[in-house]
């Protein structure tokens, strides 16, 4: 919905007003749910992502960086041969 007055957007279920995350955090909102998050089960999920996410984080970065320093020259090293082969056999062709 949104205010005549301001412009504002805001939540018709829980009258909020809407941000980015409204209907993707533990906000309250029971767009999803039949009755709000008590505030237990907010402490719990905001708990786990702020544990969850350095590790993901650095599981990813362990992974990124062997795939960059191995492909990254692996693919410029097909590319140049590729572009070689081209122009020497246009060189000798002609």
């Amino acid at each position: 919905m949104v205010c005549s007055v301001c412009g504002t957007n805001f939540c018709w279920l829980c009258l909020k007003e809407i941000n980015d995350l409204h209907f993707f955090g533990p906000s309250g909102c029971t767009f999803y749910a039949k009755k709000s998050w008590g505030m237990g089960k907010k402490t719990l999920v905001l708990t786990g992502i702020g544990i969850s996410a350095p590790v993901a984080i650095g599981l990813l970065s362990v992974a990124a960086v062997p795939t960059i320093t191995v492909a990254v020259p692996v693919h410029v090293y097909k590319k140049s041969n590729y572009f070689y082969f081209l122009f020497f056999t246009y060189l000798f062709i002609y």
